[in-house]
């Protein structure tokens, strides 16, 4: 039965393109939905999670594209890339809705962190009203520095911005 088997992580391939697209499709509309409605989740949907995007994302240099896996089913992805000399910035930590709080999500963080071994800090972009998201990423060890009000642009969303040193690099 799917989802009763211990997930485990593996580099994404472009057979798993299709799932990791309804997946983040799911996901969003549970977590965001209720924010910014239906209609403009659905949108931002349509133009963020194509497959030639995330296609292309398992080419970008310095990245790390990656999903858990039960052998059945992915239940979640994570998507980092290298930016700059000492920044790897967490692009997508997502989990299906019905299997948070199963480890997933952690899982995915640890493997996605570990990737960049010259990063001196891993920074992340969270929905400032995302309260769990901001919990859980608290709980592993990032901090808040900034915010950002949105780009006035068409989809015009805020961040929480988060940054977390690692292996003995100050921030």
């Amino acid at each position: 039965m799917s989802g009763t088997a211990p997930f485990f992580v593996r580099s994404a391939m472009p057979a798993d393109i299709a799932v990791i697209k309804n997946l983040l499709h799911e996901s969003w509309q549970a977590t965001y939905g209720p924010t910014y409605g239906e209609e403009k989740i659905r949108n931002i949907s349509q133009l963020w999670h194509t497959q030639p995007r995330l296609l292309a994302q398992l080419d970008t240099p310095h990245s790390e594209f990656v999903v858990a896996d039960d052998g059945t089913s992915i239940g979640g992805m994570g998507y980092a890339v290298m930016v700059g000399e000492s920044d790897a910035h967490l692009k997508q930590l997502y989990v299906a809705p019905h299997l948070k709080g199963r480890g997933i999500g952690s899982q995915l963080l640890v493997e996605t962190e570990g990737a960049f071994p010259q990063a001196k800090r891993v920074i992340l972009e969270v929905e400032p009203e995302n309260a769990q998201a901001i919990a859980f990423y608290e709980s592993h060890g990032y901090s808040p520095y900034g915010r950002s009000e949105g780009d006035g642009g068409e989809f015009d969303m805020p961040a929480l911005k988060m940054a977390k040193p690692l292996d003995g690099w100050d921030l």
